[in-house]
């Protein structure tokens, strides 16, 4: 009796010559496939196996198998278009996307309009006693558009970022030294809503607990690594509601019947 035929050789084949798959995998014709022209794909589970991975910095790790990105690199080379869309979002994906050539990728936060404007992301330091400058370049690797402001001063730094803030729906990140201090006074403006964590775990918890658009970082106790990954979540994140209890101060006079009062 022959062998039975070999439908993964021929798709194989097929993908080299630059044709569409039009067999099966037990080799019965179905033109269905040659009308498949794009390929949208989730991520966890789908390109990776589900699992995910903490780091002891608090730092979240993805792991891609090399053999989906070999057949992703032979649809495209058969004619296939791809994209990935994913509820989460992760500067590790967009890593993979560009690797691969992955030309679509829709993250959560990422604008879906036609000629919508990313988000303007800042990042800025004051009062740091160390040079952050490579700390700033990793921030600006995670952020693709990132816009660094001058270091002029904690109470002007933040006045700037809460005209960006307001104004544009801006998010950022400061860089400082006296992160305890820089929060109490970036909360001083209606349109900031900045938290701080002394790891990474607590940052990223903060962040979405409060729906902040400034995270505010002593560099001196965070890689490279992580504030880039810190940051790519906090600049390509989805827009969040923040808590009633930080919305705008209670009309109801206070109720306390006091000598003070």
């Amino acid at each position: 009796m022959p062998p039975p035929e070999d439908g993964g050789a021929e798709r194989r084949a097929n993908c080299g010559a630059g044709q569409p798959m039009t067999r099966t995998s037990d080799g019965v014709a179905d033109d269905r496939w040659a009308r498949i022209e794009l390929l949208l794909l989730d991520v966890d589970g789908v390109l990776t196996d589900g699992g995910v991975t903490w780091g002891n910095d608090g730092i979240e790790q993805k792991t891609f198998h090399i053999r989906d990105g070999l057949g992703l690199r032979l649809w495209q080379r058969a004619g296939g278009r791809t994209g990935i869309v994913t509820g989460r979002a992760s500067r590790i994906v967009q890593l993979r996307a560009e690797e691969l050539g992955i030309e679509i990728v829709r993250q959560a936060g990422t604008p879906t309009t036609a000629g919508a404007a990313p988000r303007m992301f800042f990042v800025a330091h004051a009062a740091c006693p160390a040079d952050p400058s490579a700390k700033m370049a990793a921030i600006a690797r995670a952020v693709p558009g990132t816009q660094r402001l001058p270091a002029t001063g904690l109470a002007d730094v933040l006045a700037a970022l809460a005209i960006h803030a307001g104004r544009d729906g801006a998010r950022a990140v400061l860089l400082t030294g006296r992160p305890h201090l820089a929060v109490a006074a970036a909360n001083r403006h209606a349109s900031l809503r900045a938290v701080t964590g002394h790891d990474a775990i607590r940052a990223k918890g903060a962040v979405a607990e409060c729906a902040a658009n400034l995270l505010v970082l002593d560099p001196a106790t965070f890689s490279s690594n992580a504030l880039e990954r810190l940051c790519g979540d906090l600049g390509l994140g989805a827009d969040a509601t923040p808590p009633t209890e930080l919305a705008a101060p209670p009309s109801t006079p206070c109720g306390c019947k006091g000598k003070h009062h």
